[in-house]
């Protein structure tokens, strides 16, 4: 955190504190235009393609659902996760398209779910 707070003023300066950062400071500098803000979403953009892909080299589904905390940031790299996607899933051409979408209930999808499985009949014996 400190190495981003020395390169990146304006997120330590919304954070008031290098060691106190959060997605949500890296998110609003994104938002002003900052360019170490919007690196760092260039990076994670990378990641999480990279992920997606070696899910879709294993699973190969139709549809990603990205959801939790993710969901809230997503305006700074959903797209780009899209478009870096094909380079990180071997013979990109010869699988079915697959969609990658934010979840309906952003934040809280995990929450809502973990809830509806708890009351399912997959959890009744």
């Amino acid at each position: 955190q400190e190495a981003i707070a020395g390169r990146a003023a304006r997120i330590a300066e919304l954070a008031g504190d290098p060691g106190a950062i959060l997605g949500a400071h890296v998110t609003a500098a994104a938002d002003e235009g900052d360019p170490d803000a919007l690196a760092v979403f260039e990076r994670f953009a990378g990641w999480v393609a990279l992920g997606i892909g070696n899910l879709m080299n294993i699973l190969d589904p139709e549809l990603v659902i990205i959801g939790g905390g993710l969901a809230t940031h997503s305006r700074h790299y959903l797209d780009r996760v899209r478009d870096l996607l094909p380079a990180e899933v071997l013979g990109a051409g010869s699988h079915r398209p697959t969609s990658v979408v934010m979840a309906a209930l952003g934040p809280e999808a995990g929450a809502v779910g973990a809830a509806l499985l708890a009351d399912s009949p997959l959890r009744r014996d």
